[in-house]
């Protein structure tokens, strides 16, 4: 059944990816194939789907602790994030397609909040999982996820022009007061 889960979940996000391409949209390019390794990650973390790395030494309590929590602020911070774009931000379509700047809320801090939570989240997973495999999956979906946060960058910037110009001047890519 956990493999039925996983095909089932890369299937679909593997067509999104698909699209992205033939769309020519970089920042959803990015996001798809960042989101392809994660769910990888997800499922070799919680479901073992993936051999095992080194686990003589196993994961102490504290890493395991660690990555409960930032798997938890990322979640929460995703669906804080999901709701400011759905209730102020004007969607045209689903909600992630704004018409309006946001500024407000976790938006004032940071502009790619949605990124930030995917990037807590995969990192909360790794600690949980310590592992050859897991360590890969997490290098390679953060570097999609950073990469989609700054090709988005730039398509706010043409669709929101001088608004979103003066927005980023005020605040950062993904992690606030720093980057």
């Amino acid at each position: 059944m956990k493999y039925a889960l996983w095909a089932i979940a890369e299937i679909i996000i593997l067509k999104w990816f698909i699209w992205s391409v033939r769309q020519r949209v970089p920042h959803e390019i990015a996001m798809s194939l960042g989101a392809l390794l994660g769910v990888a990650l997800w499922f070799e973390t919680f479901t073992h789907l993936l051999p095992q790395g080194n686990t003589a030494f196993g994961t102490p309590d504290w890493l395991q602790t660690a990555g409960s929590v930032l798997l938890f602020v990322g979640a929460a911070l995703a669906l804080i994030s999901i709701l400011t774009l759905r209730l102020r931000g004007k969607p045209t379509s689903g909600w992630e397609h704004t018409s309006q700047l946001i500024e407000t809320g976790i938006y004032r801090w940071v502009r790619h909040p949605l990124y930030l939570a995917a990037l807590l989240a995969i990192a909360g997973m790794v600690l949980l999982r310590t592992a050859p495999i897991t360590l890969a999956l997490w290098i390679s979906s953060s570097a999609c996820l950073v990469l989609a946060a700054r090709f988005e960058d730039r398509y706010n910037a043409e669709k929101f022009s001088e608004d979103y110009r003066q927005y980023r001047a005020r605040s950062k890519l993904l992690i606030p007061f720093l980057y």
